[in-house]
């Protein structure tokens, strides 16, 4: 049974092992459900949306007489001249809030309903929270036109410039740092507001094109960057020059889950290579997106790669070119099982695109996206496109049919799975086979998050779409 199991296509190789899926096509059946009215004022979704990481919470900046409100889980502000665009945020569990207020030519920042302030301007995006809300930052430009970096409210500056969306916390909240350029013109790295100390730290005048790179380690107890340094470019790993090369790829070098080891992508002479803790791999024209993924135990790591100028692409899954596919698309998803024992991609084949796991093809379809494991990894989906409709294709097996689907999710005992469908300009849940009552939109940002095996929630519109006002509700589902 063994060796039959591990010749089937992906219906057959998470069927052969691990319990059914309960995903019934079925476009009668109805789900019980209970909605909570938030709000029905004008939602201005240019100026401010923003949904907590936790799904449950909800704000968003309304226009009252040539003024601006916020409105937060029901919850009405004062007035205001004006809310910086897009500057609006929630902490993730949503207990927290803070948004730009702009009047003439000054802005203030309002933070739990705590004014800061006034400057000159605050920069573009970057008011963020830590991942536990407990801590917050942004960058603002006072009325001498310098430059400051405010964390949970105090003033680290003042600078010339600071590297744009440069500014992090570290993922354990502990930590943060920026790019900035000094009074004295020098650009550096700042890590909780002091310079890292060495020459190796210190970045050339180009300084502006660094920042993408900047990202700590998941654990936060490493910072790395790329830099330029003379005629080559370095990996810098907490101040200290760890590598060099003729040239790096942009973006950032990724940290295993683990923290152990960093990856990155290589260019020499036209040829582009990964180095793994600075240990160089296999040698291509090319390394595509998303550039070298890890495995959630960090023992893996696999990469999309061309050898050529065609269209052709291969896999590298730890030193060894696995799989060679006519096309891989960078975008239809690419990605290990939470188990780490697994390898998913969306291959393109005679202008179809097949899904592919651990190198076994499923069906072929016009159009597919949307890879998914569920957390015990056993089970794997996705959408595919049917004629001119889409369906959700589970362990190989193909659902209803709708205008549109998305946000695939598995239930946490990853017995269950469900999704957002369109049909006629409406939107709605299905899970279980099952279809939820439709609305005008799942709100922007909103997703499906379960609260327990058989329980989910979500936020939807409905209303006058026309006329932006529109009632939002907090869905709650027992399936």
């Amino acid at each position: 049974m063994k060796s039959q199991c591990a010749l089937l296509v992906l219906v057959a190789l998470f069927g052969c092992r691990g319990h059914k899926v309960e995903e019934r096509a079925s476009q009668t059946a109805k789900m019980p459900a209970s909605e909570q009215l938030i709000s029905n004022l004008k939602v201005d979704e240019a100026s401010g949306l923003a949904v907590s990481a936790d799904g449950f919470h909800v704000a968003f900046v309304t226009p009252v007489d040539n003024m601006s409100i916020v409105v937060r889980d029901g919850r009405e502000s004062p007035r205001y001249a004006g809310v910086g665009k897009g500057s609006l945020i929630l902490s993730g569990d949503g207990s927290r809030i803070a948004f730009e207020v702009v009047s003439g030519f000054h802005a203030q920042v309002f933070v739990d309903g705590e004014v800061q302030g006034p400057y000159r301007n605050i920069a573009p995006g970057s008011l963020l929270f830590s991942q536990d809300g407990r801590r917050y930052a942004y960058v603002a430009v006072d009325e001498g036109d310098h430059w400051d970096v405010v964390v949970d409210g105090k003033i680290k500056g003042p600078y010339q410039g600071v590297g744009q969306g440069s500014l992090m916390f570290s993922p354990d909240g502990q930590h943060y740092a920026f790019i900035a350029q000094n009074t004295s013109g020098s650009w550096g790295v700042f890590l909780d507001g002091e310079t890292i100390n060495g020459a190796d730290s210190a970045l050339p005048e180009d300084a502006l094109n660094i920042p993408a790179s900047l990202t700590f380690s998941p654990d936060g107890h490493h910072l790395a960057w790329v830099s330029k340094i003379g005629e080559q470019w370095a990996v810098v790993v907490d101040g200290k020059v760890s590598w060099r090369y003729q040239d790096i790829g942009q973006g950032q070098p990724v940290f295993s889950p683990d923290s152990k080891h960093i990856a990155f992508i290589t260019l020499t002479s036209g040829t582009q290579a990964v180095a793994i803790d600075g240990k160089l791999g296999n040698v291509f024209r090319g390394i595509t997106d998303p550039g070298p993924v890890f495995s959630p135990d960090g023992a893996h790591l696999a990469y999309i790669a061309a050898t050529d100028y065609s269209s052709r692409r291969s896999v590298d899954l730890d030193g060894k070119i696995t799989q060679s596919y006519e096309g891989i698309r960078e975008d239809g998803g690419f990605l290990f099982s939470p188990d780490s024992k697994h390898l998913a991609l969306m291959s393109q084949s005679g202008g179809k695109n097949v899904a592919v796991v651990d190198g076994k093809p499923g069906d072929p379809y016009t159009n597919a996206i949307g890879l998914a494991f569920s957390p015990d990894s056993l089970h794997f989906a996705y959408s595919a496109q049917i004629g001119d409709k889409w369906t959700v294709v589970v362990d190989g097996k193909t659902g209803a049919t709708f205008d549109a689907v998305a946000d695939i999710t598995f239930s946490p005992d990853s017995r269950r799975v469900s999704y957002f469908a369109k049909e006629n300009g409406k939107m709605f849940l299905v899970a279980d086979g099952k279809e939820g009552r439709r609305y005008d939109r799942i709100l922007k940002g909103s997703k499906i998050v379960f609260d327990s095996a058989n329980t989910l929630h979500f936020l939807a519109f409905d209303g006058n779409e026309a006329s932006g006002t529109l009632a939002i509700y907090l869905v709650r589902v027992t399936l």
